[in-house]
């Protein structure tokens, strides 16, 4: 019978591996409520709809590539745009930043959304993929009991309201209905 308790080495290699995973989803859970809006609109347009029914019937290499693509040259331009904002040229390269996360987000997401189910008929693209969804839900599962997580949810909480009495003050004002301008149909 195989122990079930990992190696030291194994334990060692895979601290950076986690490391990086938390970061991700931390920034990741700062950063993409900013876009939903923007993803759920741009999902719901016809011709998005359209690609992502033929992104779903792809072969699984193919949809690899199409994602790995457009994925590595944003990672690039990420690495690109810290250095040029260490290097003094902030502006700049927040800007490139900004652009290639705006790429990873609506590009990436919208074709891993399509093809998910394809590409996890990759053995070892699955394997990675259960390996960092469960370091994910491990790392999130631990945040989740901080204090830092308990200001984060009253502050979400408050500034939910915020935005819901300006929206009411707004349509009150414009002589608005609840939905519409502002609110998903």
């Amino acid at each position: 019978m195989a122990d079930p308790k990992p190696s030291v080495l194994r334990t060692i290699l895979s601290i950076p591996a986690e490391i990086v995973v938390g970061l991700y989803v931390i920034v990741d859970g700062i950063v993409s409520p900013l876009f939903r809006p923007l993803v759920r609109w741009l999902s719901s347009l016809q011709l998005v709809k359209r690609l992502e029914r033929a992104i779903a019937s792809m072969p699984p290499y193919l949809l690899l590539v199409m994602l790995v693509v457009p994925f590595g040259f944003a990672e690039i331009a990420k690495v690109y745009a810290v250095i040029m904002m260490g290097e003094g040229h902030f502006k700049s390269g927040l800007t490139i930043f900004i652009l290639a996360y705006v790429v990873s987000i609506l590009v990436c997401e919208r074709i891993f959304h399509a093809g998910k189910g394809q590409l996890l008929t990759i053995a070892w693209f699955a394997t990675l993929y259960n390996w960092v969804m469960m370091i994910k839900d491990h790392i999130l599962g631990w945040f989740r009991t901080t204090w830092i997580w308990a200001k984060a949810t009253e502050l979400r909480q408050s500034l939910r309201l915020a935005t819901r009495r300006l929206k009411d003050r707004v349509r009150a004002a414009f002589g608005m209905k609840r939905k519409g301008f502002f609110e998903r149909q």
